[in-house]
């Protein structure tokens, strides 16, 4: 079935921010050439890369004329190379995100579109699934809920950053977090405390997310560490809330408690 012809015409500007990421960026970009809807435009962020990453996006701005790059002389890191997308993008009715070594499924932005335009919504992320270095489907679900607001998203964030869409104006509405390894967490909760809005989960696999070799446990420990910074530092939550939520945080990250509107396991790197 063929997309409604008045959906069509919805522009979509997508982020791309790309560092080293010469054994990975092809397949991102093709993903994306590959959408079934095609009035998008992709900015592409090179962060001061060493290797072949300039000359992989010099030719897919050449032979693609809805590829624009920005080359920064300096590693920035992932907050400023996306602001300084920000800076260059022309308005449009939707943004999304992709990272330089995440899949998008050919129906991605159309089944997207279809979604928010249909339910008069603003803002949703979807389903995905998980991947290794080689590509390699690892067997694992993450479902969003299919609906959450800005107090449900303090406890744990479902959000895959590559999954989202999102109207220009809530993309726009606040300015993209400085770094500190929680830069997209605190985006989105900046999102809808601001506009006192709610985002929106897809159940279908729309993206594929890459799962480097980590230490696992380590992981875990960074993250627990990384919210309650979120919490006090951007937040500015009082130490009795804040103690709450990383306890709740703790339980679903380290000792796998699931909530029960979560579908399949979650994970947040």
């Amino acid at each position: 079935m063929e997309m409604d012809s008045s959906l069509a015409t919805k522009s979509v500007a997508i982020i791309l921010p790309a560092y080293n990421a010469e054994k990975t960026l092809g397949k991102t970009v093709q993903s994306i050439i590959n959408q079934s809807y095609k009035n998008w435009r992709l900015y592409i962020v090179d962060d001061g890369s060493i290797d072949n990453t300039k000359n992989l996006i010099a030719s897919f701005t050449k032979s693609d004329c809805r590829i624009s790059a920005v080359i920064l002389d300096k590693n920035g890191g992932v907050d400023n190379a996306r602001r300084k997308a920000f800076d260059i993008i022309e308005k449009c009715d939707y943004v999304a995100f992709c990272d330089s070594d995440d899949l998008w499924l050919p129906k991605k932005l159309e089944l997207q579109i279809e979604f928010l335009e249909k339910n008069h919504i603003a803002f949703c992320c979807t389903a995905e699934s998980i991947i290794n270095s080689d590509y390699k489907e690892l067997g694992i679900k993450i479902v969003p809920p299919k609906c959450f607001c800005y107090s449900e998203l303090l406890k744990v964030n479902p959000i895959n950053n590559s999954s989202v869409l999102l109207t220009y104006e809530l993309a726009t509405s606040v300015s993209y977090p400085i770094e500190g390894g929680t830069e997209d967490y605190e985006y989105w909760l900046s999102i809808l405390r601001k506009n006192n809005c709610s985002a929106y989960g897809m159940d279908t696999v729309l993206t594929k997310r890459m799962r480097r070799k980590e230490s696992v446990s380590s992981n875990k420990l960074k993250a627990v560490k990384r919210n309650w910074f979120v919490y006090r530092h951007y937040e500015k939550l009082g130490i009795i809330q804040s103690v709450f939520l990383i306890v709740n945080y703790a339980f679903i990250k380290i000792f796998r408690v699931r909530e029960t509107k979560y579908i399949l396991e979650y994970d947040q790197e």
